[in-house]
């Protein structure tokens, strides 16, 4: 750090211009001094950097070469010689933001290519998937034509079963999980992770596929009790029940099968074969609060989904829920996020031990022209008990806190809204986020 003292006090001007002329090193260009330090004509200032597509490289060290090339091999070979335009779109609205990103064409080995596959030529409704007030909703487009949709048609009829099992399938199959008490229990508890583990056959989560053919749907639904009646008699009971006038079945343990069920010895799975669709769930009440979506008639027209092969939605319950169990349930989030901020630790300790009398942050901006930032939003200041220096939301590695696993842009999210579009064999992505309206 030749010159640091200066750059530092902030007295770089007084420094002799011929001390430059002996940097060492070549293609600097012209240099002068401006407010914020030194500035090369070649590659700008510490501020900011002319950026690598302006710069004029006539040589580069072979393993640049190397690497550029693997790069460019591999970028071809996905895309075949086709261009491929992005564009992205923000949007910015009453307590809200929004996102439209077009990629078009996708590369041929894209991840999304299974969705693609399964998804063929189907699309989803507007009214797909039972629309309504639950914690986190995903609707999936399905084409039972589909290689992947065949493959589970096909596996499931050499297992034994003697129609066709997925003949009845529709456009759209979801996923929700409803708001429910068992929520509140999930939060309170030590062990979030192995509550769900002892508790899971009380989930309030639901599986929908829509059916275009009712008697379709009854011959599987008779074909699969038949299969596994045959295949592990005595195992299970059926009993046949009603809400509202319509039935739904549930299957648990028999009494001679308890003891080896486990945890699932109290538990059971729930059917319920409506006109247009097959509900699954493990908890009867989520069944039961389906059906009478069913028998009501729709108060408002839905709500379009945001894609038009996959979309998510996830609502204010489920912001509340990840805020409140925090680092005990996020995935790792938390973990990461303290590790980014940890690692400014190190450098901020180097600059206070040179310049004991300085904040480090201002020296390291004066340094580099960037001040690090803790991602949790919390600020850098130095531990006397520890002797270093420390976040003060995540702490620092002698002395962790469980700091926030989100960034305080997400802190106040109350719903979000995803979807996704396969077309013109590109890919439409659209995000809506809403946050929590400030209280007055």
């Amino acid at each position: 750090l030749r010159h640091a003292d200066q750059l530092v006090r902030g007295d770089a001007v007084a420094l002799d211009r011929a001390a430059l002329s002996d940097l060492p090193l070549d293609g600097l260009g012209d240099l002068s001094w401006t407010s914020s330090g030194v500035r090369s004509s070649a590659y700008g200032t510490r501020r900011f950097l002319t950026p690598i597509a302006e710069l004029s490289i006539e040589q580069v060290g072979k393993p640049e070469a190397e690497a550029y090339q693997r790069f460019l091999d591999r970028y071809q070979d996905g895309w075949r010689n086709v261009f491929d335009p992005i564009a992205l779109r923000v949007s910015r609205r009453a307590n809200g933001l929004g996102a439209d990103l077009t990629v078009m064409p996708l590369i041929l080995g894209t991840d999304y290519r299974q969705l693609i596959e399964v998804a063929g030529a189907s699309t989803i409704a507007p009214g797909a998937g039972d629309p309504h007030d639950a914690l986190i909703h995903a609707v999936f487009a399905v084409d039972r034509q589909s290689r992947p949709v065949r493959d589970i048609a096909n596996f499931a009829t050499g297992m034994g079963l003697r129609v066709d099992p997925l003949g009845w399938l529709g456009s759209s199959v979801a996923v929700w999980a409803d708001p429910d008490p068992f929520w509140d229990e999930f939060v309170r508890d030590s062990d979030p992770s192995s509550f769900l583990e002892r508790a899971f056959y009380r989930l309030p989560v639901a599986l929908r596929a829509e059916s275009n053919d009712a008697l379709k749907l009854a011959a599987f639904l008779t074909a699969l009790r038949a299969m596994a009646e045959q295949s592990a008699p005595g195992m299970t009971t059926w009993e046949t029940r009603t809400w509202r006038d319509q039935g739904y079945v549930r299957v648990g343990p028999a009494a001679g099968a308890r003891e080896a069920a486990g945890d699932f010895a109290e538990g059971a799975l729930y059917y319920a074969a409506t006109p247009d669709a097959l509900l699954v769930s493990f908890n009867e009440d989520v069944i039961k609060r389906a059906i009478d979506r069913a028998k009501a008639p729709p108060a408002v027209a839905p709500t379009p989904w945001l894609g038009a092969n996959t979309a998510l939605r996830l609502e204010p319950g489920v912001m509340a829920m990840q805020r409140a169990l925090g680092r005990s349930f996020d995935g790792g989030l938390a973990d990461a996020w303290t590790g980014r901020s940890w690692s400014n630790l190190p450098i901020l300790g180097e600059w206070r031990q040179r310049w004991p009398d300085l904040d480090p942050l201002v020296v390291h901006e004066r340094l580099f022209g960037a001040r690090p930032l803790c991602p949790g939003g919390g600020a850098y200041a130095w531990n006397a008990d520890w002797a270093t220096m420390a976040s003060t939301v995540y702490g620092h590695p002698g002395e962790p806190k469980d700091g926030p696993s989100l960034p305080p842009a997400l802190a106040d999210l109350a719903r979000a809204s995803f979807g996704l579009t396969f077309e013109h064999d590109g890919l439409r992505a659209r995000v809506e986020l809403e946050r929590t309206p400030p209280s007055k």
